[in-house]
């Protein structure tokens, strides 16, 4: 069978670095308690920590995730829905 031509010509799909997964945080650990930090500078470190939190998210199939949850302790609501998840699958987003 010969591929179409739409097939063949296809970019190769984009990969990125490897994602660190962390370990989420259950109820009733101590930091869950503590005041969060307000982030005053996104820089590089920081969105590479947003990026480990987004992969964190999805390998735990979750829609929603906050810097505590991953033992860091600042201000930072990360979440999702369905629709995002596919757009990003797709590299739209």
């Amino acid at each position: 069978m010969t591929p179409n031509a739409a097939e063949s010509n296809a970019a190769p799909e984009k990969i990125g670095p490897a994602r660190k997964i962390y370990q989420i945080v259950k109820y009733g650990d101590p930091i869950l308690e503590k005041p969060s930090k307000s982030i005053t500078k996104f820089d590089a470190e920081l969105e590479e920590l947003a990026e480990d939190m987004f992969a964190t998210m999805y390998a735990a199939q979750g829609i929603g995730l906050a810097a505590p949850q991953i033992g860091k302790v600042f201000a930072s609501p990360w979440w999702t829905s369905p629709a995002a998840r596919i757009l990003k699958r797709k590299s739209c987003w």
